[in-house]
Order: structure tokens, then C-alpha cells, then sequence
């Protein structure tokens, strides 16, 4: 079994199922949950380029006008609405440069820019050799795809916590408020 399938594994398995026993519906990778007054989406992001992802969530408002739907009224139905569609969204912070690896991670200081990351994934790293200056910083072994439901996210962790993150959503009546828990918010296209 591959890396991506071990994780996708362990994501259904650490997010999507609590997820799903707080009320969210929907199908890998996107969720929501519906209230009178708003939707709360949730997300799990892979990498195009593979061995990572990134959880963003945010919230909409149906019965608003204009901005503080936090949508834009191009889908036909508004259950086709997910996180990407929204103009506020929160990402949770990974753990190197804004994405959760899962595979051996290597950084490198780089002046100006601060760290590069290069990801080795199983197949390559029979054949990797690092270029100079990057250092290991994560070995990749069977104990990660268990390790993920204790990934702490701004202090909440996706298994034991993701209801109390999720609670402070639900506390929110202004979509602001739950992004400003983190600077990590990303703004619309």
C-alpha cells in the first residue's frame, strides 16, 4: 500500500469519522454542516504534487447579502458550495510551510525566504541523496499515519479536540471571529 493510500486511510479514519459524528456530511475531501442561519464547510487539501496535505474550513451565509455571504451566487446550488468557493477561509497551520508531510521531510535555510522543504517519498528515497545544506528534519515510518489524530492545529488536535475547534465555529456568529483565532486565513481568488 502507497504512502497517499495509507493516509488517505488514516485521514477517513482520525478526521473524517469525528467529523462525521459531529453532524458533517459529504464525501473525501469536502464536508459540511448545515444550520438554520449557516453553512460550515470543511476541507482536507492534497498536493498536486503528492505526500501532503492541508486542512482549510470556513463558513457561509445563505440568507445574507453580498460579502457577508461569503460566497460568490455562480453555483446554481448551494450545495455544490465548498470551502474553495468562499472569499474567507481559514487554513489550519501544517507543519512545514503550511502542509501536514507525510513522508521524510528535508529543510534548508535560504536567505530572504526562509526555509525550503523537499519531500522523499518512499519510492525516491532508495535513490535521494540531499542537495548541500538540507538537513532531515522528518522520517517518515508506519507510526505517522497513527500520529496524525495527535497533530496539534492552533492548539486544537484533529481527533480528541476536533469538536472544540469545530464548537468555536459554531460560537461564531461572525465569520471574522473564528479567523482571527490565526493570521493563517487565505482571502478569495
Amino acid at each position: 500500500m502507497s504512502q497517499s493510500s495509507k493516509m488517505n486511510d488514516a485521514l477517513k479514519k482520525y478526521v473524517v469519522a469525528p467529523l462525521q459524528t459531529l453532524g458533517f456530511t459529504g464525501k473525501f475531501p469536502h464536508y459540511r454542516k448545515v444550520y438554520d442561519n449557516r453553512i460550515e464547510l470543511f476541507t482536507i487539501q492534497k498536493n498536486n504534487w503528492g505526500n501532503s496535505f492541508t486542512v482549510e474550513v470556513s463558513t457561509i451565509y445563505p440568507q445574507r447579502e453580498g460579502d457577508e455571504k461569503n460566497f460568490s451566487d455562480w453555483k446554481e446550488n448551494i450545495d455544490d458550495v465548498n470551502v474553495w468557493d468562499t472569499n474567507l477561509r481559514y487554513r489550519l497551520p501544517g507543519m512545514f510551510d503550511g502542509w501536514f508531510y507525510y513522508t521524510d521531510v528535508y529543510a534548508k535555510s535560504i536567505p530572504f525566504f526562509g526555509k525550503g522543504y523537499v519531500a522523499v517519498s518512499e519510492k525516491k528515497k532508495l535513490d535521494f541523496h540531499p542537495a548541500k545544506g538540507y538537513k532531515q528534519i522528518q522520517i517518515a515510518d508506519e507510526a505517522i499515519y497513527e500520529r496524525i489524530r495527535d497533530l496539534t492545529l492552533n492548539g486544537y488536535k484533529f481527533n480528541a479536540n476536533i469538536g472544540s475547534f469545530i464548537k468555536v465555529i459554531e460560537d461564531s456568529t461572525d465569520l471574522k471571529a473564528y479567523i482571527e483565532l490565526d493570521d493563517s486565513y487565505v482571502g478569495g481568488f
